[in-house]
């Protein structure tokens, strides 16, 4: 996993908290939560990791999204809560997973690409998929390091 800077956001509308994904400045046609680009991935088999907030002081979200060879999204998760401020901080990547904080508590998180998509309906407190009933390749846990 390295970083990397194909992706760039494009008709942000800050009132519904979405943006215009656009890779290499030409517009996807995908519609992602979040006004603000905060980190992004390359992977070792050609997918990408896309990293977005929403720009709110007070009900921070982090929206993460895994994207295909093909721009397509494959998998989507979510965290935030009402009155929490969030800032993103990027510990460490390895080939598959990241380390990283975002409430402002003590807890870092591990977020792993799964090879294969699996079913998993269950995440860690305040995570949750955008689409439940799909297997997934992200999986997001509190890290124990």
């Amino acid at each position: 996993m390295q970083i990397c800077q194909k992706f760039s956001l494009g008709e942000i509308d800050s009132q519904n908290g979405t943006s215009l994904l656009m890779a290499d400045n030409i517009p996807l046609n995908i519609r992602v939560d979040g006004t603000i680009l905060e980190a992004q991935f390359t992977l070792d088999d050609g997918d990408s990791l896309i990293w977005l907030t929403e720009n709110s002081p007070y009900d921070e979200g982090l929206h993460i999204y895994l994207l295909g060879r093909a721009d397509e999204i494959q998998d989507a998760l979510e965290a935030g809560a009402v009155f929490a401020a969030g800032i993103l901080e990027i510990i460490s990547e390895k080939e598959n997973t990241v380390i990283f904080k975002f409430f402002k508590n003590l807890i870092k998180y591990k977020l792993t690409v799964e090879n294969q998509p699996r079913v998993n309906f269950f995440l860690t407190t305040g995570w949750k998929y955008k689409s439940l009933l799909q297997k997934h390749r992200l999986i997001v846990e509190e890290s124990k390091n």
